[in-house]
């Protein structure tokens, strides 16, 4: 069955290729293989407390984000539309040739809410393939 992003992980996308079209690089695809390495990278850093781009067995993502405790109104960190502009904004910064290489026309991504050291966390992965 093909992975199904989420309606927050779709969003994500519509940003990411709205830098890309901004970039004049064509739009990325989500692949349902990246979907799922994405998901289980962000679930990995979720149940081991780990936050890296190195996981399990030398494995490794391209891009990740996590955020904890709690956002600037005092509520406690929820994966939300607000959640992803901030993520977008950090890849943006961070990590903008990964977003916009030319290279790249398919995608995973993840957001999912979880714990980190007992403090409500999201965790998020994207991963770039040609």
């Amino acid at each position: 069955m093909p992975a199904q992003p989420t309606a927050l992980e779709s969003y994500f996308l519509q940003l990411v290729n709205g830098t890309r079209t901004n970039a004049g690089v064509s739009p990325l695809t989500f692949d349902d293989q990246l979907m799922i390495a994405a998901d289980n990278y962000s679930a990995w850093m979720d149940a081991n407390d780990n936050v890296s781009h190195a996981g399990p067995n030398g494995s490794s993502m391209e891009s990740i984000w996590y955020f904890y405790g709690t956002d600037e109104t005092g509520a406690s960190a929820a994966a939300s539309r607000h959640f992803v502009e901030a993520a977008h904004q950090s890849l943006v910064s961070t990590d903008y040739q990964d977003m916009v290489n030319p290279n790249s026309h398919h995608v995973g991504i993840s957001v999912i809410d979880g714990d980190y050291l007992g403090y409500p966390a999201i965790f998020t992965t994207l991963d770039f393939a040609a």
